[in-house]
């Protein structure tokens, strides 16, 4: 007698529980399909789980199960066709193990998408940064540009003003005499000058003679 025997068969009754640990430790009901294993250590033991709690190792661990199974025979023909496919297959379809890998590669997708999601995130994040720091050194180069510019415009304006400022004081004053007005000036200087002495002459002469006509009356 070998010493692990595997069968399969309806439970007898609901008072066993399935021994599939912390993938299921529930009861097995009358008549439901299960799995049992018989094994001896110090004593004979059988432990029963459902068969939707069957894992693939297991179905490796049984073999050929035309050979290491017993119980086939008694199952309907739906059981038998669900065995004979756990087998080919390699894992019960529908069952725990495929439950929890799938939910083990959901809970995978679920968390690649997350990082995914966050890497995504980080990234447009550092690249809104980027773009702000961008922007704002942009603004502060306009800025100091148009400081700049108006700067130069108020240094131009002053310019402006201190040039219109001589030349209104350069209009204001006479223009310099040049030698040939100086020399205009001097002749016309003369001129009045000697029209002064002629009639100062001419006014002396016509006294003289009125106070000779004077002295001729009272001879």
């Amino acid at each position: 007698m070998a010493d692990t025997e595997y069968f399969v068969e309806y439970a007898k009754s609901g008072r066993s529980k399935c021994s599939a640990g912390k993938a299921c430790n529930a009861t097995i009901e009358k008549g439901e399909l299960r799995l049992g294993v018989h094994f001896t250590t110090s004593a004979p033991m059988t432990k029963y789980r459902h068969w939707r709690c069957v894992t693939s190792r297991i179905l490796e661990n049984i073999g050929d199960p035309d050979d290491n199974l017993g119980g086939y025979e008694t199952l309907t023909p739906e059981d038998k066709e669900l065995v004979r496919k756990a087998f080919e297959d390699g894992f019960v379809a529908g069952g725990t193990e495929e439950e929890k890998d799938g939910a083990k590669a959901a809970a995978k997708l679920a968390a690649d998408a997350e990082r995914i999601r966050a890497k995504a995130a980080k990234e447009a994040e550092k690249e809104a940064a980027k773009a702000a720091k961008a922007e704002e050194r942009a603004q502060a180069k306009a800025a100091k540009a148009a400081e700049k510019a108006q700067a130069k415009a108020e240094k131009a304006a002053k310019a402006a003003e201190r040039k219109a400022a001589r030349e209104a004081a350069a209009a204001s004053k006479p223009a310099p005499a040049t030698k040939r007005t100086r020399k205009q000036s001097a002749e016309q200087q003369g001129e009045s000058a000697g029209e002064h002495e002629v009639d100062s002459a001419g006014r002396t002469r016509a006294a003289a003679a009125k106070r000779r006509r004077v002295g001729d009356a009272e001879e």
